[in-house]
C-alpha cells in the first residue's frame, strides 16, 4: 500500500456503508489534531448511543497519523533520531539486549 491509502478506505466505505470514514487528506486540510479526531469519533459514539445504537463501524486509513500536524513532526524527529543511532543502541534502549 502507498503512503496515502484514503482511496482504499473510500472504496471500502462504498462497499460497507460505515457510520464514519476518516479521510487523511480532509483531516490534513482541516488541520485537525489527534484530539479533534478522537473528539469527532467520541461525539459519534455518544450520538449513536443516545439513539440506542451501541454498535457501529469506523474506517480509519493506516496513513492517518502521518497527516496529523503534530504527529508528522514527531515521526520526522523519531526518524532523524533513529537514523543516527546504531541498531545495538536501540535494542539496549528498549531493553531487548543486555
Amino acid at each position: 500500500m502507498g503512503r496515502d491509502p484514503s482511496h482504499l478506505v473510500l472504496e471500502c466505505a462504498l462497499q460497507t456503508h460505515p457510520n464514519m470514514v476518516l479521510i487523511s487528506e480532509e483531516i490534513f486540510g482541516q488541520e485537525k489534531s489527534l484530539q479533534d479526531v478522537v473528539n469527532d469519533i467520541a461525539d459519534l459514539i455518544v450520538l449513536r448511543s443516545q439513539h440506542g445504537k451501541n454498535f457501529g463501524t469506523i474506517l480509519i486509513p493506516e496513513g492517518l497519523l502521518v497527516h496529523l500536524p503534530r504527529m508528522k513532526s514527531l515521526i520526522e524527529e523519531l526518524n532523524k533520531f533513529f537514523s543516527k543511532v546504531d541498531k545495538v543502541s536501540i535494542l539496549i534502549f528498549f531493553g531487548k539486549l543486555n
